[in-house]
């Protein structure tokens, strides 16, 4: 096993969203090949947990059927996607290949895995019925092109589940204000949301919020983790 290296954030005058990415995968590397085994079997339990509501959320929607296509975008060392029980899995992730390379959990063979970022899905247009985004989407690059292409490769009629953690409207206000100033908070997460400021995103890139809750964030700040369940619905230029 590769022993983890403690890598550095970028400088202030260097933290721009690309140079901030590039920090977070190094520390995402960093974290799992750390990560013990209790802790992992704990994280392990969660996304059984959310695979399970995502299969009530597929059955009510397209019945039992295994021919449903399933997507996981940024699906780590092991995620929900894994536990599915039925339909045709895909997972896409930067560093998919570092994973299947050095964990076997990443090597679920009822999983096809490529390396590539959500802000390009490597899929012809309309072809998922289901795509999981958990935890992501304040990691990436571009949120708002995430969600054209997550809307561009969802089927009419599909469901997409986000989860984000947010912040109260203070706490946001405080942050932005900060990394205005050039101070770094939090190097792996370049984005900052609110429910109001993601719930915006959402609806421009044109998808319906079919449910709304909140769970825990577990990052030992204000955030709470708020997961949507969505539609795909008009986008720009269609209403």
């Amino acid at each position: 096993m590769i022993e983890p290296r403690v890598a550095s954030p970028p400088p202030a005058d260097k933290a721009d969203v690309g140079e901030r990415w590039k920090f977070a995968q190094q520390m995402e590397r960093e974290f799992w090949l750390s990560l013990d085994e209790a802790t992992f079997h704990a994280q392990e339990a969660g996304y059984q947990s959310l695979a399970g509501d995502l299969v009530r959320h597929a059955r009510t929607r397209f019945g039992i059927r295994d021919d449903i296509r399933i997507l996981q975008i940024g699906c780590a060392v092991e995620d929900a996607v894994m536990h599915f029980p039925y339909g045709k899995r895909f997972a896409i992730d930067p560093l998919a290949d570092f994973y299947i390379q050095h964990f076997e959990r990443s090597r679920n063979p009822s999983v096809t895995y490529f390396t590539a970022n959500g802000e390009a899905i490597p899929f012809v247009s309309n072809v998922f019925d289901l795509i999981i985004c958990n935890n992501v989407l304040d990691h990436v690059l571009h949120p708002e092109k995430v969600l054209r292409d997550v809307r561009r490769t969802l089927k009419s009629g599909g469901i997409f589940f986000l989860s984000v953690d947010v912040y109260p409207e203070a706490t946001y206000s405080q942050r932005v204000a900060r990394e205005a100033s050039g101070v770094v908070i939090d190097p792996c997460h370049p984005h900052t949301f609110t429910i109001k400021t993601l719930t915006g995103l959402v609806d421009t890139a044109g998808f319906q919020v079919l449910t709304a809750g909140e769970a825990a964030a577990g990052k030992g700040d204000e955030a709470v983790r708020y997961c949507l369940t969505l539609l795909k619905g008009k986008g720009l230029g269609e209403r």
